[in-house]
């Protein structure tokens, strides 16, 4: 009872921002985190936290209260269901642009070490590693299980758009972007889509394949006064006379169009369906020529899951000298991974010190190179578990010199240089 009526004070005296579309988590002045839901989702929610955390941190949360608030909204103090790095980052930036989307995914499934931008390749190298398996069709998704937007290529290709943790049914933990406006945020589906939409074209190919793009090119400014939107081109173009593409493209109000009487009979509209008349033939042939390019090139965005094991988990797997490989080379780069997330998180980047710590750090890894993996000339000669940790390492030294930028620095380009054309071409045997 007693915790009820502290919980009841706190958010009583806690102004608490608007509802969201969907849920939301709010971090309070004193450190706690409020569940704000639909009353009849919020238990649904809370378990999926409850799993996550499970998952996570492998303990077990008790089941929080959930106080009603207003218009069928309730709130619950889900603190104690919530792992470490949410209740550190949750709705925080980082100091300096870096730390991306890809990059939480993997540090939150304990496959990352450290916080820092993660290419889309390094995301791709170990989504496609023995770490992870891509969950199908019929099985169940997970809470904590990494969540992907992405293009896939008819020649097998993915291109990764996004990537976040699934929390529940509506709920995922991502970071919309690298800049340090972006922040760290458990939110719902719904508005993490809202940036990240599925089933739509992504880069280039917005411009290259999009068919509202190309059929405004061929419509005059006069004409696109009067458009309010262009939908997809089977309303624009298969209903050209109907009285739904009127309705449905055209400002009606500013046009003066009424549809009570024949839409036809306006010259406006008249003017505007010739000149849409005209375009979507021009559209046509557009179309036919570009239209297998796009299904090869430019494949709508679609959503994947993938189920992953830490690193941890993963090396009790291995055989020991497999074991003792890592370690001795996570001993090496774990300062140097340190040093790039305090950088990058809390913008303590000192030049000297990166200088001074990568050249040391990177000459010890270059002398263990020479001295351990007598083989590196020929992979195929070292097991499966050593060739994917050499390359987990490859990888994970070349995404922190992008991160830090120390290509300028040619002492630290050249002892990296040595250590990386040993290390590379095991990242490619993934």
């Amino acid at each position: 009872m007693k915790n009820l009526l502290r919980f009841i004070t706190i958010i009583l005296f806690i102004p608490l921002p608007l509802m969201a579309e969907g849920p939301s988590l709010v971090r309070t002045i004193d450190g706690k985190f409020l569940l704000q839901e639909k009353c009849r989702l919020i238990e649904a929610q809370i378990s999926g936290l409850k799993e996550w955390i499970a998952h996570t941190e492998n303990r077990a949360c008790s089941n929080p209260i959930i106080v009603p608030d207003t218009e069928g909204i309730c709130l619950s103090n889900v603190t104690a269901c919530l792992p470490q790095h949410v209740k550190k980052f949750h709705d925080k930036s980082s100091t300096k642009s870096g730390p991306n989307c890809w990059n939480l995914a993997l540090v939150v499934n304990k496959i990352l070490p450290s916080m820092r931008e993660t290419s889309d390749q390094e995301f791709d190298y170990f989504l496609s590693s023995p770490l992870c398996k891509e969950i199908v069709d019929h099985e169940k998704i997970m809470p904590g299980d990494i969540g992907t937007i992405e293009s896939r290529l008819i020649s097998g290709y993915k291109r990764h758009i996004h990537g976040f943790i699934h929390v529940g049914k509506d709920i995922v933990y991502n970071k919309l972007g690298i800049d340090v406006k972006s922040k760290f945020q458990i939110m719902s589906y719904q508005d993490m889509h809202k940036v990240y939409p599925i089933n739509a074209l992504d880069g280039e190919c917005k411009t290259d394949c999009s068919p509202v793009t190309h059929l405004r090119q061929w419509l005059s400014e006069s004409a696109l006064k009067h458009i309010k939107e262009l939908p997809n081109k089977k309303l624009v173009c298969g209903l050209i006379n109907q009285k739904e593409t009127l309705t449905a493209i055209l400002d009606l109000y500013s046009t003066g169009i009424d549809l009570n009487n024949p839409p036809l009979e306006n010259g406006i509209a008249i003017d505007l369906l010739s000149e849409l008349d005209t375009a979507c033939k021009k559209f046509k042939n557009w179309d036919k020529r570009q239209a297998p390019i796009c299904k090869q090139d430019c494949p709508l965005s679609s959503k994947h899951y993938y189920r992953c094991k830490g690193l941890d988990s993963y090396l009790s797997e291995v055989g020991p000298k497999s074991k003792d490989l890592y370690n001795d080379l996570a001993r090496i780069i774990s300062p140097l991974e340190n040093f790039t997330e305090s950088a990058l998180l809390y913008g303590n980047l000192n030049e000297s010190e990166m200088d001074q710590l990568f050249r040391k750090n990177l000459g010890l890894l270059l002398q263990y190179l020479r001295s351990n993996i007598p083989a590196f000339k020929d992979p195929e000669s070292l097991s499966l578990d050593d060739r994917f940790i050499l390359g987990m390492i490859s990888i994970r030294l070349e995404e922190m010199a992008y991160a830090l930028g120390f290509y300028a620095n040619h002492a630290l380009t050249e002892v990296y240089t040595q250590s990386y054309a040993i290390l590379a071409p095991f990242k490619e045997q993934n």
